[in-house]
């Protein structure tokens, strides 16, 4: 059977950002809706990096205004193959029930 989602989110898209996604779609030979799905996965791997780097300024710091003039976000992307001990310990954990995701630092 094939997993349904739950959850429905609506965005509205300016242009440029739609063709982007269209052509992402193409390159991969996936949908829009697949490929945004998974953009908006790497999105949220990119938020949650930046708030560890932000957990990380001392204690009473005020937030970062991330659109702040003398402030730049650098998101970088490289493959990484998982090791078999890595892909063992997942095969484990999802035998388990226990897996979620599984996050580790490039390489």
């Amino acid at each position: 059977m094939t997993e349904r989602k739950t959850d429905i989110l609506n965005v509205r898209l300016d242009s440029a950002l739609a063709a982007e996604i269209d052509r992402i779609a193409e390159w991969r030979g996936k949908s829009a809706s697949e490929v945004a799905r998974d953009l908006m996965r790497l999105g949220v791997s990119a938020e949650r990096d930046l708030q560890a780097e932000e957990l990380k300024q001392p204690y009473g710091s005020p937030p970062i205004d991330r659109n702040a003039e003398n402030v730049n976000i650098v998101v970088e992307a490289h493959y990484r193959f998982y090791t078999v001990n890595e892909l063992m310990e997942m095969r484990e954990l999802t035998d388990t029930g226990d897996y979620v995701e599984m996050r580790h630092p490039t390489s």
